[in-house]
């Protein structure tokens, strides 16, 4: 029987893809994420920002992760947001560290999750990573039309994603948009 990986792991992988994708670092450092499809990445090269995955900070923070060590890898993408205040990427980081803290316990930090996915898409509208996980949050607040409107968003840069399309289906149905989940669904049917 095959364990199923925390959804976390899954956002690692994306980001070290995504370093691997743009050369921003070398591979050895990724050596223990699991990679995932290119596909799944929609960021531009301008979300990563002048520093980076390079940086040391972000790496940390990618190790403090992997880990399950979530105050030690917002310490650390914090760091690296302040080294780069104009990457989507580390804001998106920063905010899931906060949103992985929130479902540990520290349910203020949801807040904090919630600015930093927002800053991420100031920066990078195409920042699917942070619309998907913004949208999560939503859901996990019971907040479905902000939901919504996240998983729409996710959806404007990946159009085939099965789990934004089914998060957006949940979404609409749970906003009472029972219309808009029927198409997502039929669009998911299609896809299959």
């Amino acid at each position: 029987n095959k364990m199923k990986k925390p959804f976390y792991m899954k956002i690692i992988g994306r980001v070290s893809l995504f370093a691997l994708v743009t050369s921003c670092t070398t591979s050895d450092h990724l050596a223990n994420y699991p990679l995932l499809d290119q596909n799944e990445f929609s960021m531009s090269n301008r979300s990563v920002g002048p520093n980076g995955l390079s940086s040391t900070a972000v790496r940390s923070g990618l190790k403090a992760l992997k880990g399950s060590h979530f105050q030690l890898a917002s310490s650390q993408f914090s760091k690296a947001t302040r080294a780069d205040p104009q990457s989507s990427y580390t804001h998106f980081l920063n905010g899931f560290a906060y949103h992985l803290l929130g479902n540990a316990g520290e349910a203020d930090k949801y807040d904090f999750a919630e600015v930093g996915y927002k800053l991420a898409l100031d920066l990078d509208a195409g920042n699917t990573l942070a619309a998907e996980n913004l949208a999560k949050l939503y859901y996990s607040l019971r907040n479905y039309p902000q939901a919504q409107d996240q998983f729409a968003n996710g959806l404007l840069s990946n159009t085939e994603d099965m789990d934004l399309l089914m998060g957006y289906a949940a979404a609409s149905y749970l906003a009472q948009d029972v219309d808009a989940a029927m198409v997502a669904i039929k669009i998911a049917e299609s896809l299959k």
